[in-house]
């Protein structure tokens, strides 16, 4: 996956633009991306370098008529077959690093490659461990892999609530497509934000997470 890559552009909705981070240690393939609306003003954020135990892209969303309020968006990959020591530790400077930036929303997903659904799977516990420290929820409970657990994950500060989570059974990709519903917590009736989360966006990327949000209700999330 490169910046010019026509898969991404093929995959960008009319009117929507997209960051992304390119697996550097892997030219022409794999990668993360976060696709956005246009009427959104994104500027990337740098998080480190798309490294080999945490693939990452982030970007920091405010709406072009309403900058009081801002939400940093993260989008990350962790392959499964890779050091878990030094995975832990970038997932770890990760999380820290997204609690401790100037934004009053964040949300972090992707797919992590831990069975989150495991209590007694040691990497679990490490990563509550990491949730827990930064004050960090993970709303997916339900299996996200073809092949059972739960991997991928959708991550929140206590300033964004989470509903009407739909984890749907995988397809073109051996990983779930779930969509979800989100609304500041600080106001209860604002119109929640439809966003998704897919695995992969054509076969050149299998297995890339990536992240689509609605650009209309994105807009009433924003107009606080």
């Amino acid at each position: 996956m490169t910046p010019n890559d026509d898969c991404l552009h093929a995959a960008a909705p009319p009117g929507f633009s997209f960051v992304e981070a390119v697996r550097q240690h892997q030219p022409g393939y794999g990668g993360v991306a976060v696709f956005y609306s246009s009427e959104l003003r994104g500027r990337k954020v740098r998080f480190g370098d798309c490294s080999p135990e945490i693939e990452t892209v982030a970007v920091r969303l405010t709406h072009w008529t309403n900058s009081h309020l801002n939400v940093l968006l993260l989008c990350i990959y962790r392959p499964p077959h890779l050091s878990w020591p030094n995975a832990r530790q970038k997932l770890s400077q990760l999380m820290k690093k997204a609690v401790s930036t100037p934004s009053d929303h964040v949300v972090i997903t992707g797919n992590i490659n831990v069975h989150l659904d495991d209590p007694g799977d040691i990497q679990m516990s490490s990563v509550q461990h990491i949730l827990t420290t930064n004050n960090l929820f993970q709303h997916i409970t339900d299996q996200t892999h073809v092949e059972g657990h739960t991997v991928d994950v959708v991550i929140t500060n206590t300033k964004v609530n989470i509903t009407d989570i739909d984890v749907q059974p995988p397809s073109v990709s051996d990983h779930s497509l779930i969509v979800w519903s989100s609304t500041p917590a600080s106001t209860t009736k604002k119109k929640p934000v439809r966003s998704e989360v897919c695995p992969s966006v054509c076969p050149s990327v299998c297995h890339t997470p990536v992240l689509y949000l609605n650009d209309n209700l994105f807009k009433t999330f924003l107009s606080i």
